[in-house]
């Protein structure tokens, strides 16, 4: 296929995706960087059907705008990848900045060496660009969860592969000179395979946000929305998978009731009886160790679970998590200060899933002594029952 009809396909490819993925990033939640990155492809085409209406030996403004564009397109794509996932991104001041200079600096190289010098600099930034892309991409396989990882190898790969084909551009150019732009096998290769990639990566980053929306909801079904503590789907899910393990750890199940919610509820109202639960279910989050869970099992009762520990042990646990609720210091509405409580009972360990209603009961019997023994207080099932 001749290059130029290739280069009017990709264009159209580009404008096509990018409106795509800019509509996506618009209205679904998940689609925080698709802005950006939408906004760039089109902003490709655009270059691209520029280049094309003005041919190769374009020199001065008409043909430095395109390029420009260019290497911000390049730029909203690296930006909207650190932003999907919730990297800190440059202000956007600075990416004009950086358009601007580039600017500048195509021109000097017009001025110096023609258009061979324009678009040797052109490709040369680009081929750079395009690799820190892909650098990004990989850098994300080990840190995103595993579903992420097939996407991202594939972004990585192909993003690595323009990049090695825009380098190669570089070296053609300098030897054959703007001739090679357009014409010639390697510029044929080079166009079909950006064409190809600019269909992929639009499908590539629906992946994403689709795998993205999966784990959210996911983790809406699992956590409770105002603690984000565990709800009762979400704790059912982690018993499963703890005692479904070849050589499962013994578990201590330690129950936490926040000491006269009712009374905070009465006195301050909902909103300050919702930001107690919230500086509890924090506290505890914070407390515990990493192979520990937390989940909110009623209105205002807790349960943590302590894994690989006996009871004497778990009951330490909780006798700092009361210690630290005890700590929490709230506003009230009337401007003094709220201080919360919490009564802890902890059950004996066990190590089946058969054996969790029991721990359960236990744990929900030593509560009951902590909180009628005058609450903010700690009781073991293992004591309760020595007595």
């Amino acid at each position: 296929m001749h290059a130029p009809t290739v280069i009017a396909v990709l264009a159209l490819h580009l404008v096509g995706s990018g409106l795509v993925i800019y509509l996506i990033g618009r209205r679904m939640p998940a689609g925080r960087g698709l802005r950006e990155w939408g906004t760039g492809s089109i902003l490709f085409g655009i270059s691209y059907t520029c280049r094309l209406l003005y041919g190769v030996e374009a020199q001065g403004p008409i043909a430095i705008l395109p390029d420009a564009a260019m290497i911000g397109a390049a730029l909203l794509f690296v930006v909207g990848l650190r932003r999907f996932f919730a990297h800190p991104v440059p202000a956007p001041r600075r990416l004009v900045a950086l358009a601007v200079g580039y600017a500048l600096l195509d021109l000097a190289a017009i001025r110096a060496y023609g258009p061979v010098g324009r678009h040797v600099l052109l490709n040369a930034v680009l081929a750079m660009l395009y690799g820190a892309i892909s650098f990004a991409a990989g850098e994300q396989l080990t840190r995103q969860p595993s579903e992420q990882r097939a996407p991202l190898l594939i972004l990585s790969s192909l993003m690595s592969g323009l990049a090695l084909l825009t380098l190669g551009r570089v070296y053609v150019i300098a030897v054959t000179g703007v001739a090679a732009i357009f014409g010639g096998l390697y510029a044929q290769v080079f166009y079909a395979y950006a064409s190809v990639a600019a269909v992929m990566l639009a499908l590539i980053l629906i992946w994403m946000v689709f795998v993205q929306l999966t784990g959210q909801l996911a983790e809406l079904a699992a956590r409770d929305p105002m603690t984000r503590a565990l709800n009762r789907n979400g704790l059912d899910e982690v018993a499963r998978r703890h005692f479904g393990r070849r050589d499962p750890e013994a578990l201590v199940l330690v129950q936490a009731d926040l000491d006269h919610f009712k009374r905070i509820n009465d006195t301050w109202g909902h909103a300050t009886g919702d930001q107690a639960l919230r500086a509890v279910a924090d506290r505890l989050a914070a407390s515990v160790r990493g192979n520990d869970f937390v989940a909110r099992i009623g209105g205002e009762e807790f349960l943590v679970g302590c894994a690989g520990v006996d009871e004497e042990t778990a009951t330490d646990l909780a006798e700092r998590l009361r210690a630290g609720i005890e700590q929490v210091l709230l506003p009230a509405p009337d401007g003094s200060t709220l201080r919360l409580t919490a009564s802890f009972g902890v059950s004996p360990a066990f190590r089946s899933l058969d054996a969790w209603p029991i721990a359960v009961a236990a744990a929900d019997r030593a509560l009951y002594a902590a909180k009628a023994g005058g609450r903010n207080r700690v009781v073991s099932f293992g004591a309760l029952a020595a007595t």
